[in-house]
């Protein structure tokens, strides 16, 4: 069994390089993502899951097709037929994607990191490359750590998928879309180490200079809008709670 500790998806991000013959695929997946931004936020505000988790899963199951299921890939209009089987139909492309989403809610984590967001996917698409001791194609193809993994083929309603370590993923990995949207600085995704790092306080009279990094933190990895005033006042508290499920340290409604 491989390594699923957050220290092993850390390492992957990074150790990553992407891989310039598929340069041209990279920047088109990505330039869908951008795209797709607004519905995806609609689940996001729903969910909890960013936005560009949702559209990256988006590509990955059905490469962006709106006619189409994120669970699997299958119409949303119609009865899954595949893992998960038995979901739909659902009335908007959106109500399926919520759906989606919500199956794997006992596996949501507290904060969405490179580490966390790393399981997430490979949660999502399943744990079998684990299982087989290799890197999965899922998050890394079309990246240096994607190379010789192998793959899942040949899954139809009534067939499970079996894996081939001579196949070779023609899809770019959802990782590998990810490490481009944070270069590009389309999105920001923390390290679990920095959220460990946060000590902030409530102070919402004075200015302070890691106040203000952290509400530019707050802003560019969760979507929040918070003046980068270096002022904990009630709003950055209010943000704090959404992300980290309590307030700010001195604020009065904690206790």
């Amino acid at each position: 069994m491989r390594d699923t500790s957050p220290s092993y998806y850390k390492k992957m991000w990074d150790t990553l390089a992407l891989l310039s013959k598929h340069k041209k695929e990279i920047n088109a997946v990505c330039a869908k993502v951008r795209s797709g931004q607004g519905q995806y936020s609609v689940v996001e505000s729903v969910t909890k899951v960013p936005w560009y988790v949702v559209g990256i899963i988006h590509q990955m199951e059905c490469s962006g097709d709106w006619s189409r299921n994120i669970a699997n890939g299958q119409p949303w209009n119609k009865v899954t037929t595949i893992t998960p089987a038995g979901r739909g139909p659902f009335e908007s492309w959106r109500d399926a994607a919520i759906d989606a989403m919500t199956l794997l809610s006992d596996v949501f984590p507290s904060i969405w990191t490179v580490e966390s967001i790393s399981k997430y996917f490979e949660n999502y698409n399943g744990m079998g490359y684990a299982k087989h001791n290799v890197n999965s194609p899922y998050l890394y193809s079309f990246s240096n750590n994607g190379v010789g993994v192998g793959k899942y083929v040949g899954e139809k309603p009534g067939v499970p998928a079996h894996y081939d370590s001579n196949a070779v993923s023609d899809q770019c990995g959802a990782i590998t879309i990810l490490y481009r949207l944070v270069s590009d600085k389309i999105c920001s995704v923390p390290y679990s180490n920095d959220i460990e790092d946060i000590k902030i306080i409530y102070n919402p009279k004075n200015v302070n200079e890691e106040a203000k990094k952290y509400q530019k933190f707050l802003n560019d990895s969760f979507g929040f809008k918070l003046a980068v005033d270096g002022k904990c006042g009630i709003k950055t508290s209010d943000a704090h709670k959404k992300v980290f499920g309590q307030f700010l340290f001195g604020d009065k409604r904690s206790v």
